[in-house]
């Protein structure tokens, strides 16, 4: 949680331990509404115990158990377990094609700017992503052992995980540093893993399109709630429980937002195998992610015919589309509504198989 730094726990929370302060508040913890000094080194460690404590007072009862459990890891400065320090060594940054891109002219103008990465500064990518893996060792022993537990009171069958993360990160894909926020497949597309009642056992996968804003109504049906009208997503729980269960969404919206009332730095449009993005100051980028998964040719950006760009009736159906997803709210049937801007059928010369 960035930047929460009340004493007041929010209504509806029977146990609240969260860190306080700006950035991703490392510094400061509330437990229960008293702050106390939090070291950061030890701040996932803390979440761990804290977490596996209240589900073992609260597991076996009568009543059913939602726990909201979020880590710092994999953040700088990557703290990790002095347990974990000698893991994986002679590790490095995947090296794909996107990796230090070498030529970059069909980017946008700030990707342009960039200079290639020096061998000093992919030493230190290596190095922060190594570190990164570390610090997430702490999140599986966290996974391990709350699994352990629920087996233990046998309610391991009766339980949803739901593993998810707010974002991806680049180390230094297309000559960017260490960093996120980007419209790259990096930053943007990870996966979301559910585990539970009903649903297939490990392996089984989908590439259907699903986003953040429906994490919170899944939540909700796995409860037994109701969904607001108002709630933007769309439970994803029947989807989980059987992967070829019809899901019409055909193209979900990421975006990055400026800090004041300019337009978005950028918006990209993601449909099942093709992505479109606009950026503030009129640049453009279309890939075929079947052809060219790393992103390396931007079609619209050079004339090779390996990655053929859209026409402009697709183009401006794709402008179209933007425009109703970022102007969309509520998950109903009516017009305006994100289920029905989300499902609007894609043109022939653009469906993915």
């Amino acid at each position: 949680m960035n930047n929460y730094q009340e004493r007041t726990i929010p209504p509806g929370w029977d146990r609240w331990y969260a860190w306080n302060g700006p950035n991703e508040g490392w510094t400061v913890l509330n437990d229960q509404g008293t702050r106390t000094p939090l070291s950061p080194r030890e701040a996932d460690s803390g979440v761990s115990s804290a977490a596996l404590k209240f589900l073992d007072n609260r597991v076996g009862q009568s009543a059913p158990v939602f726990a909201f459990v979020n880590f710092g890891a994999e953040h700088k400065p990557y703290h990790y377990a002095q347990a974990d320090a000698d893991k994986f060594k002679g590790v490095s940054v995947p090296r794909t094609a996107a990796f230090n891109e070498g030529d970059v002219r069909d980017k946008p103008a700030r990707i342009r700017k960039l200079p290639r990465l020096s061998s000093s500064e992919i030493s230190e990518l290596d190095q922060d992503y190594r570190k990164g893996l570390r610090s997430l060792m702490r999140v599986d022993r966290f996974v391990g052992k709350a699994s352990d537990l629920l087996r233990r009171k046998g309610e391991m069958d009766d339980t949803y995980f739901v593993f998810y993360t707010d974002n991806g990160a680049h180390f230094g894909q297309h000559r960017l540093p260490h960093g996120k926020l980007q419209p790259y497949e990096e930053d943007v597309n990870f996966p979301l893993i559910v585990r539970g009642p009903g649903v297939p056992p490990r392996g089984v996968k989908s590439g259907k399109l699903v986003g953040n804003h429906d994490i919170a109504p899944t939540l909700a049906r796995m409860g037994g709630a109701n969904v607001p009208a108002f709630v933007d997503g769309r439970s994803f729980l029947s989807l989980a429980k059987d992967p070829s269960v019809a899901w019409p969404r055909t193209a979900i919206l990421s975006e990055r937002e400026n800090n004041d009332s300019r337009p978005n730095l950028w918006d990209m449009l993601r449909m099942g195998g093709k992505v479109y993005a606009r950026h503030e100051g009129g640049s453009k980028e279309y890939y075929d992610l079947r052809v060219d998964p790393f992103q390396v040719h931007n079609a619209l950006g050079e004339a090779d015919t390996t990655y053929p760009p859209p026409g402009s009736a697709i183009r401006a159906y794709y402008e179209q589309r933007l425009g109703a997803l970022y102007n969309c709210s509520g998950h109903g049937e009516g017009p305006g509504s994100c289920s029905v801007a989300e499902n609007a059928p894609l043109l022939p010369a653009d469906t993915v198989p």
